[in-house]
């Protein structure tokens, strides 16, 4: 066996293979740790692995690099491939953070206690449908106007803040014809959540999951929380996973 193809019969004569194309490993990726307060986590081991799919594993070197002082992190000599983070906390208790990410992802956020299964993006596809989310919304309301789409977990800190924030952008997205949406992306005491959304100032269509949570969020290609997803006038989606200074560039 060589290379790890195995040979069979005479060895000795010449052997000829079909050609095998390698992906150059010039690819980085970058990104943050933080713990479920929001707050950036130093030291943190963050692992890069190959990912595996549905029909292959994709190909990836392994990697490994430490959090910075603001919780940082940057690897090298990666794949474009699909790549599997995982994150462990300096000190206990060991929480482990994990999510997926392509070689060459940027402001990649990695959250301690918080695992995100695949799932493939939304880009130059249509809104999924909203079957499985009990919401006072529906698609056709928004007709000609751009969607954005937020998903967020109430019991969580960042998601509360990250709502809150986006609530008072709301009167000013209105005026660039974007329509706002958020789900809560688990299941939740109703009365507790309108109770927050009134404390709040929050007037503009939440919904709650209400089946399969984890197949939800991966029809919809949450990676984490909070998620945000933008489509076009005809409701097609033009970028996720950016976060609320990108947006002000992309509401444009």
């Amino acid at each position: 066996e060589v290379g790890g193809i195995r040979l069979r019969g005479d060895t000795a004569k010449p052997v000829h293979l079909n050609p095998i194309a390698l992906q150059p490993a010039d690819q980085s990726i970058t990104g943050v740790v933080e713990d479920a307060n929001e707050q950036r986590v130093a030291g943190a081991l963050v692992k890069i692995y190959g990912l595996r799919l549905t029909d292959r594993v994709s190909r990836q070197p392994h990697g490994k690099a430490l959090t910075d002082a603001q919780g940082r992190f940057r690897i090298a000599g990666l794949c474009k491939e699909p790549l599997r983070i995982q994150v462990e906390p300096p000190t206990a208790p060991k929480q482990l953070g994990e999510t997926w990410a392509h070689g060459g992802s940027k402001n990649v956020r990695v959250v301690l206690g918080q695992k995100l299964i695949f799932s493939k993006s939304l880009i130059g596809k249509s809104l999924p449908g909203f079957e499985d989310i009990e919401i006072d919304f529906n698609p056709l309301q928004a007709k000609g106007s751009r969607i954005l789409l937020c998903f967020f977990d109430l019991n969580q800190r960042p998601s509360r803040r990250f709502i809150a924030l986006l609530a008072k952008q709301a009167e000013t997205l209105k005026k660039k014809n974007i329509t706002i949406v958020a789900v809560q992306a688990f299941k939740v005491d109703e009365n507790k959540l309108d109770e927050w959304m009134k404390k709040n100032n929050i007037f503009f269509p939440i919904g709650i999951v209400r089946g399969d949570e984890a197949k939800i969020r991966l029809a919809w290609g949450v990676r984490s929380l909070p998620w945000l997803v933008l489509t076009d006038s005809e409701h097609i989606v033009q970028a996720e996973g950016f976060n609320l200074k990108e947006l002000v560039d992309k509401s444009e």
